[in-house]
């Protein structure tokens, strides 16, 4: 069985870190860091990993990849909404890191069960 795709929107601290973490799995396949710039540390940072770097967004990543399984977003609150709304397309299973406050809080100590997919999931982190 192949290990699920993963996309992770965001290369800033928070997304590399889980980059890295992600990479060291065998549990999930890195497709893609997303992000808004090219010529960027963040390009060089992914391209360091094996990973491609999309830095003309979210739409990029959707048009070069269209079977990515997961999509985390570790972006901002206020641009959460704006990729929930692409990815609704896709309905694949999205990871809020934002404390856009937006789907179904999820803490996995708390509920095993994972939610459905193809709605916002908010993963709650020591953000609250």
């Amino acid at each position: 069985m192949l290990a699920p795709s993963v996309a992770i929107i965001g290369p800033g601290k928070i997304g590399r870190d889980l980059l890295i973490k992600l990479k060291r799995s065998s549990k999930v396949q890195v497709k893609a860091l997303i992000g808004r710039n090219y010529g960027t540390s963040s390009e060089d940072f992914a391209s360091s990993w094996q990973v491609p770097f999309f830095g003309d967004g979210l739409d990029e990543c959707l048009e070069a990849f269209n079977n990515i399984s997961i999509f985390i977003d570790a972006t901002t609150a206020e641009s959460h909404p704006l990729h929930l709304s692409k990815l609704s397309l896709y309905n694949p299973f999205v990871i809020d890191l934002t404390p856009s406050g937006i789907g179904t809080i999820y803490s996995p100590l708390a509920c095993p069960n994972l939610p459905q997919r193809g709605i916002s999931t908010s993963l709650v982190s020591c953000g609250g």
